[in-house]
């Protein structure tokens, strides 16, 4: 399974999200984050979300999301809103920002050592 995720909207949505989307490919997390992250998936159900769910409020500066799941052969995009996610899409998306916020912070930290050493 494939996961590429990314942040989009808000007030502060070109600041805060302008990092690259995140790709995960479960084969690469350890057993434990794999097993965790497809028990989200699985909760979520995003192959039987609707592509552009209706929206459940009027945030227009609200924050959304871009969502894309490939398993099995099949691939599957839903674009939302925070306002209108289900509970199961709301803690996916609340564990696809964690990763996202660890891998840019190490990312950060790798690029900060390496200017560290050449300096």
């Amino acid at each position: 399974m494939r996961i590429r995720f990314k942040r989009t909207g808000g007030v502060a949505g070109n600041i805060n999200y302008s990092a690259p989307p995140l790709e995960v490919n479960l084969e690469e997390l350890p057993a434990e984050r794999a097993e965790e992250l497809r028990r989200l998936v699985e909760e979520a159900r995003p192959f039987e979300q609707k592509a552009h769910p209706a929206a459940g409020g009027a945030a227009r500066d609200g924050m959304g999301y871009e969502l894309t799941v490939e398993d099995e052969g099949r691939s599957h995009t839903v674009r939302g809103g925070d306002e209108a996610a289900s509970e199961g899409m709301s803690n996916l998306v609340d564990w696809l920002e964690e990763e996202h916020r660890a891998r840019v912070g190490r990312e950060l930290a790798a690029r900060q050592k390496r200017k560290d050493d050449t300096a």
